[in-house]
């Protein structure tokens, strides 16, 4: 046998088989290492949200969650899912099942959960209710696990997804307060009343109150800010404590009037005293 390098021919040839197997065997397990996981990349659990206000400030989260993959058998297990503020409504989660996931897994003997399919068609749509006006901001974490017969072989994937939404900032308590006004008068001349009081806002009346002598009066309903008030016919000496007032939402803004009027008038240069209170005298015994 001829040799090279001092090498024998059989052995050298040998040698180059088996380094070539070696070089085929590596190349095979980089390309078995890139089918199984680039399909991970690809799955993703799409998260989007809207807001809405009720009229006591108060704010709902609508959350959707839909399944990135479109594989007759890639359906989208709800893993955990969880909120910074408040509570979900709509959406279970499983955190134990562990085998495959379609069409009638995991069933509530399995622990239950909220399963997407990957047709393409809208996914889940969940909602976070009555977060309070305080609330600056909430956020949804949700992780979705994938695992199917794909042809490669058994295909597992856990995704995890965090989606943070702000209160929107017309988010107020638009709920109707309400001005109660405490009446008080002192001195001898004073009227009977009732007194009329304007509530303005802007320089126009939008309502008025009618309260009676050392008495209390009550508006009705009124959007909540601020109104200054006007005392029809009120002496010089009249006081309206505080004024302007701040109607609050859902609330009550107490108001102390308070009018003093003199003993006596002085009509045409005649001093006119009011009649002091009369006294009751039982009439003499005449027996």
């Amino acid at each position: 046998m001829v040799s090279v390098s001092g090498i024998p021919e059989r052995a050298r040839r040998s040698r180059l088989w088996l380094a070539g197997g070696l070089v085929l065997a590596v190349v095979a397990a980089l390309l078995s290492t890139v089918l199984t996981t680039a399909p991970a990349s690809a799955h993703e659990v799409l998260l989007s949200a809207e807001t809405s206000c009720q009229v006591d400030g108060t704010w709902t989260v609508s959350w959707h969650v839909d399944n990135s993959e479109a594989g007759a058998n890639e359906f989208m297990l709800v893993r955990a899912v969880s909120v910074t503020d408040g509570t979900l409504v709509g959406i279970e989660a499983n955190g134990t099942y562990d085998w495959i996931v379609d069409a009638a897994h995991p069933d509530a003997s399995e622990g239950g959960g909220s399963i997407i399919a990957p047709d393409g068609a809208p996914g889940l749509t969940f909602t976070t209710p009555g977060l309070s006006a305080s609330v600056p901001s909430v956020t949804l974490s949700l992780t979705g696990f994938w695992k199917y017969m794909a042809p490669f072989g058994l295909y597992a994937q856990t995704v995890t997804q965090q989606l943070s939404i702000d209160r929107p900032a017309d988010c107020v308590d638009h709920r109707p307060g309400q001005i109660q006004i405490h009446k008080s008068t002192t001195g001898a001349t004073a009227p009977s009343g009732p007194f009329v009081f304007d509530v303005t806002q802007s320089g126009q009346v939008v309502t008025t109150i009618t309260v009676p002598a050392n008495g209390t009066g009550t508006s009705g309903d009124l959007a909540p800010g601020v109104y200054s008030l006007v005392e029809e016919n009120a002496p010089a000496t009249s006081s309206i404590t505080p004024n302007p007032v701040t109607v609050p939402a859902n609330g009550v803004v107490v108001v102390d009037a308070v009018n003093t009027y003199p003993d006596s008038v002085d009509v045409g240069g005649i001093v006119v005293t009011a009649p002091a209170t009369p006294v009751t005298v039982s009439p003499a015994f005449t027996g």
